[in-house]
């Protein structure tokens, strides 16, 4: 299970891959129009990711995870 956290964030948000961490992933951020913000790679065996967001406007995001196991989407809201 993926945890993400705080939510809503303010100036970086942290993604606990849980269990899937075991493959490499990508991580994108959408804004909630379907713009990609941001994409990292994230190598296997990283079980925690920290993003930045401080930079990005108010708003609703979509979170979404792409690695061997599957896919797994989070609502994230950013409030400074």
């Amino acid at each position: 299970t993926v945890t993400v956290f705080p939510n809503p964030a303010d100036q970086t948000l942290h993604i606990d891959l849980g269990e899937l961490s075991l493959d490499q992933s990508v991580v994108r951020l959408y804004s909630i129009d379907g713009a990609l913000i941001l994409t990292e790679e994230v190598s296997k065996n990283v079980q925690h990711l920290k993003l930045e967001i401080g930079n990005l406007p108010e708003g609703i995001y979509l979170l979404q995870g792409f690695n061997g196991g599957g896919q797994w989407t989070k609502k994230v809201s950013i409030q400074h």
